[in-house]
């Protein structure tokens, strides 16, 4: 190994730790005490804050143990991070909004002045669209922040009828269509929902520790498929309307195209969602049609119907 690549590794390993021994450090490296209080010496020229401990047991204690060492990057990867960080701006907010601006200054002074050209010409071939929503995030980086420390937070919530006052364990955050929502435990009933984070009003911290275990996003998630009910939806679509669908359960779904004029899609989503996938089906027209079940052929219906009486009323019967 060489000694550059022996330094990084060094200093990524007591980054981890508050308080080590040359001798855990040569062991964990392979190689012997006296190289590794050398390499230690050249680590603290380099600005890394080593203390000696003195006493009993002696060792090293590093301060403020999140300075990360220097990292190389290839032309490629920068480049791909140049293409993340261009997807993260064109989203209205995110949790580390100014993080990211200053990161990506870091990066533009210390990249040659080719690779630099590069980048700028890239950006202008990137443009990633979201839905613009007139909403307002201003809690995201804190709830994001609870999620990840499991931190009581204690909202004013925005129902239809009223505000409600809840306290909240937040295990994760997710963006769809424009929005951001976060999934929390309730402290009282102990129960997990979603929550839109433009519709907290209010946010504090409580003082009071949340000692029980918590799901994490993804348990919940794998656990809402498992446990809830289902139901499979069968229906057709012309292939040009068949291009537009952007639901996640439709286009999950299993496609019979042995039809040119009409193709066939079965697919199974949760109760929870069927209204929503019906507005989306109805945005398909006379492009579409449910063969089954029942229920959702009758819930079209009736939605038909209600906007046939809005714009027909007293012209006919449907």
């Amino acid at each position: 190994m060489y000694k550059s690549e022996r330094l990084i590794k060094i200093w990524m390993s007591i980054n981890r730790k508050k308080k080590f021994t040359a001798r855990e450090i040569a062991d964990e490296m392979g190689v012997s005490i006296r190289t590794v209080t050398r390499d230690l010496d050249t680590l603290t020229l380099f600005g890394v804050p080593l203390y000696p401990i003195v006493g009993r047991g002696g060792g090293y204690e590093i301060l403020r143990n999140d300075i990360l060492p220097p990292v190389e990057f290839s032309e490629e990867e920068v480049l791909s991070l140049f293409f993340a960080y261009n997807i993260l701006g064109n989203m209205t907010s995110t949790p580390f909004d100014m993080e990211i601006e200053l990161i990506k200054n870091k990066l533009y002074q210390k990249v040659s002045a080719n690779l630099l050209k590069k980048i700028i010409e890239m950006e202008e071939y990137i443009w990633f669209i979201v839905p613009e929503r007139n909403v307002n995030n201003q809690f995201l980086r804190k709830i994001f922040l609870a999620s990840i420390n499991k931190k009581i937070i204690e909202i004013s919530y925005d129902r239809i009828d009223a505000k409600e006052n809840i306290s909240l364990i937040p295990v994760g955050i997710y963006t769809y269509q424009g929005f951001w929502y976060f999934v929390a435990c309730n402290e009282k009933d102990k129960k997990y929902k979603i929550y839109r984070v433009d519709r907290v009003c209010s946010l504090t911290f409580s003082k009071n520790k949340y000692n029980e275990k918590l799901m994490t996003l993804k348990e919940w998630y794998e656990q809402g498929l498992n446990n809830s009910e289902k139901v499979t939806i069968k229906l057709k679509v012309t292939p040009s309307s068949y291009r537009k669908i952007t639901n996640y359960w439709i286009l999950k779904g299993k496609i019979d195209k042995s039809n040119k004029e009409w193709y066939q899609i079965t697919f199974c989503t949760l109760n929870s969602q069927v209204d929503f996938i019906i507005d989306e089906i109805l945005k398909l027209g006379n492009e579409v049609i449910v063969n089954s079940p029942l229920e959702v052929k009758e819930k079209i219906m009736k939605k038909i119907r209600g906007m046939y009486q809005l714009y027909f009323k007293g012209k006919g019967e449907l």
